[in-house]
């Protein structure tokens, strides 16, 4: 057993701690914004804005009950990607569930969407941010560095270079969507939450 499976797991036995509720509160924030990053992408029209909540609750009693205790990785990273799984299928029963409904009331086969077959893609197609590779690792150095000035220092470049590669992205992420902006605001935070943690 990994030593963050032995945090989660004495999490679990001690839920009125603070840890505890530190460690759910982090859980809760990332699987509400991966629910609105997936909603808004592509299930506006399918599932409606109040079952969001929903989606958002049953994907923590299935954490709390006993999916935290079936978590087998060894970092954060694994286990958000755990959690992402676990969320991604909730919203992904919803769908499905409301999808069928709509074709009984309707009496045929409806269409899940210009770009999606059918629910099963979903997940595939909500990209966790819409930025390249390189962008998300600069931030990621960014965000960790504390500061320009000091993400400056330890890349040995002067704090114009920072300053200028900054708006940069501020503005490949403003030519972005709405929906998109809001992937890479949600993106943000959780990578701030992150670092905040370490």
């Amino acid at each position: 057993m990994s030593e963050l499976q032995a945090q989660v797991r004495d999490v679990l036995t001690r839920r009125n701690s603070a840890e505890a509720r530190a460690l759910l509160e982090h859980l809760l924030r990332y699987v509400d914004q991966r629910v609105l990053a997936v909603w808004r992408y592509h299930c506006v029209d399918l599932v409606g804005s109040g079952e969001r909540d929903e989606v958002v609750a049953a994907v923590m009693e299935t954490l709390l009950i006993d999916g935290l205790a079936r978590f087998r990785g060894e970092t954060i990273r694994e286990l958000l990607a755990y959690v992402r799984v676990v969320t991604d299928r909730a919203l992904l029963h919803q769908a499905r569930r409301r999808l069928r409904e709509r074709r009984v009331l309707d009496g045929q086969r409806l269409e899940w969407g210009a770009r999606c077959s059918g629910p099963e893609e979903l997940v595939e197609q909500v990209p966790d941010v819409p930025l390249s590779e390189q962008d998300q690792d600069w931030l990621r150095r960014l965000l960790a560095a504390g500061s320009m000035a000091e993400h400056a220092r330890r890349e040995q470049v002067s704090r114009a270079a920072v300053t200028l590669r900054v708006q940069r992205i501020r503005g490949r992420i403003e030519a972005l969507s709405r929906r998109d902006q809001d992937s890479v605001e949600a993106w943000l935070t959780e990578q701030a939450h992150v670092v905040a943690s370490r």
